[in-house]
């Protein structure tokens, strides 16, 4: 499901319309990695999805790929002219110039020193699907579910995303880690372009401050060795990629008696 030059945005219709198998998803996300026009195409859909009322939510889209459901309703194809007007405005939050994003940080975004290091942006996913961007010490709970954006500085290729919470247990975004048995590597990025993560995830954090680090790097690392670093005190991970540079966005986890009263 390519098209004459190759590329996937057949595919990418076809995820945005709950219609693809576990097979395609695969070849699409694959597909993304590595090709630029592919990658921005599908940044634009993501932004119309979110912009369309009634569209299949991230967690729709994922479940129906993997055969985990059936498609919940009858879904329009997408009607990109109908769109020009949602597109042009997910333009101008996720495309500004970089005067607007030295000054004010669209959306959540978070950043560390000055553009340079990269940016990174939080967000809680509400039970409607929608995305509340979080403010740098905003309150959780442990059942939030979190979903990030960020951007890398130039002349970076790979991000690894991680949590630290008050006890400094390490808990994975990008990539995602649920298999001990494997070993993942920090994902493949372009730099200067914004990526937004598909899917939410809420994670088992201590209570107290927390915070999400996003590592951009010049070299591939895995996980294993991130977490080795940070265990040994090198909280940038420079000892493996001396170019690493991170953006950090602080939490405050509610603990339980403050559950209560929430």
């Amino acid at each position: 499901m390519t098209n004459s030059q190759g590329h996937a945005t057949k595919l990418i219709d076809a995820h945005f319309a709950l219609s693809t198998t576990a097979a395609e998803e695969q070849r699409m996300r694959a597909h993304l990695t590595d090709c630029l026009a592919c990658s921005a195409y599908y940044e634009r859909a993501l932004v119309v999805s979110r912009l369309t009322p009634h569209a299949p939510t991230a967690k729709e889209r994922l479940r129906v790929a993997l055969d985990l459901q059936k498609p919940p309703r009858v879904v329009r194809p997408w009607a990109w002219a109908a769109s020009a007007v949602a597109l042009a405005a997910a333009a101008c939050v996720f495309w500004l110039t970089p005067s607007q994003r030295t000054q004010a940080p669209p959306d959540g975004w978070s950043e560390r020193g000055n553009t340079d290091n990269g940016a990174l942006a939080v967000y809680e996913v509400g039970s409607n699907d929608q995305r509340q961007p979080l403010a740098p010490k905003a309150v959780i709970t442990k059942a939030s579910e979190l979903t990030l954006s960020y951007r890398a500085p130039a002349g970076f290729a790979f991000v690894m995303v991680f949590a630290i919470d008050a006890k400094g247990q390490m808990f994975w975004y990008e990539p995602a880690w649920n298999d001990a048995r494997q070993t993942p590597t920090g994902k493949a990025i372009r730099p200067q372009r914004t990526y937004a993560m598909d899917d939410a995830v809420a994670h088992a954090f201590a209570p107290g401050p927390a915070k999400v680090v996003a590592v951009f790097l010049k070299s591939k690392l895995n996980v294993r060795e991130a977490e080795s670093a940070w265990q040994r005190g090198d909280h940038t991970l420079r000892t493996l990629d001396r170019a690493a540079q991170i953006a950090t966005h602080p939490l405050t986890v509610a603990g339980e008696a403050d559950d209560a009263t929430q």
